[in-house]
């Protein structure tokens, strides 16, 4: 059986829709039903119910799913002890992160790896912390960077940096320079990234102890849609810096710092692909680029700071306040 129908038929399954998982797999939907029907040809039974709001497995179905995750699992055990034994690392490293922080990760760890270990190969996942966190205790990845430092039985979780966080709004609205005190933002209509059938986001993780009670309008996984929200002005948008970075000096949006609120960064890996040498070695790379994308996210707001205080025509421009900025400064040294 091709196990490249199996991971197909595993996540159309999980997705809940062969939309869904197109998206997800990045592979077109008459190309992921028609290996569902080859599936169903050779075993001879049915395996999906189509309906108006997606998939759902048959009795047959269930049964394969639950083989195809043990499959599908000691497949990579297997390739990961062959490759292991090789003198050059190689094989399959398996990545997720949030999707503000893909796009500035994913290309850059692929160009370093590539120059040392040219036969390793990846694959890159972009979701929000609690999806993330299931997805390493399914064994569906090898490396997750998540926003709490949390670890488990087989899990093991460092925390390797920090990002501010951001609120972004119209260009117009008349916020402070700086959110001191998470009281400001109360009263205003928030958009948050999120998962919303897992519950809680990042933002009310890290807010929970507070006082203040959040309007959480909207609750999306896209920064993209979280920013067109914001630009049809029905509500302020909480990002991490990686999400406001592409923004900064374009005049598109306010986007002022959450001065209480810092969002760990953390790398998760599991257990058993920990001292793996591909895994080990991406390991070190993604920790050093995280460090060097929180250090250059800082100086990208401290220079569009610089640039809004030196063109501003009113009390509204600076993106921080001097007082915010000597403090920065002081913790830099």
């Amino acid at each position: 059986m091709d196990l490249r129908k199996l991971r197909y038929f595993q996540a159309i399954v999980e997705a809940g829709s062969l939309h869904r998982a197109s998206e997800r797999l990045r592979v077109a939907q008459p190309a992921l039903s028609k290996s569902v029907r080859a599936l169903e040809d050779s075993l001879g039974a049915p395996l999906l119910i189509r309906h108006s709001k997606g998939v759902e497995t048959t009795e047959e179905g269930a049964t394969l799913y639950r083989h195809a995750a043990e499959i599908l699992r000691a497949w990579r055990a297997a390739e990961a002890d062959v490759r292991e034994q090789s003198r050059e690392p190689g094989g399959t490293v398996s990545i997720g992160a949030p999707p503000t922080l893909a796009h500035h990760l994913f290309g850059r760890l692929s160009s370093e790896v590539a120059a040392v270990y040219p036969k390793l190969r990846f694959e890159f996942y972009e979701g929000v912390g609690h999806h993330l966190w299931q997805q390493l205790h399914a064994e569906r990845l090898d490396i997750g960077i998540l926003g709490h430092g949390d670890g488990s039985d087989s899990i093991i979780a460092e925390l390797v940096a920090f990002e501010d966080v951001f609120l972004l709004a119209p260009a117009d609205h008349p916020l402070p320079p700086t959110v001191e005190g998470l009281e400001e933002i109360a009263g205003h209509p928030l958009v948050i990234t999120t998962r919303a059938a897992t519950g809680r986001s990042w933002f009310e993780e890290m807010t929970r102890q507070e006082a203040p009670a959040f309007d959480v309008r909207y609750r999306v996984e896209s920064p993209q849609v979280a920013k067109e929200l914001v630009e049809r002005r029905l509500g302020l948008a909480i990002l991490p810096a990686s999400g406001v970075l592409s923004e900064l000096g374009r005049g598109r949006f306010r986007i002022v710092r959450i001065a209480p609120l810092k969002l760990p960064r953390v790398l998760a890996c599991r257990k058993e692909r920990y001292l793996h040498p591909s895994v080990a070695f991406t390991r070190t790379v993604l920790r050093r680029l995280l460090r060097e994308l929180s250090a250059g996210e800082r100086a990208a707001v401290s220079d569009a700071e610089g640039a809004r205080t030196s063109d501003r025509a009113g009390p509204e421009a600076p993106l921080l306040t001097p007082g915010s900025r000597s403090r920065r400064r002081r913790r830099r040294v």
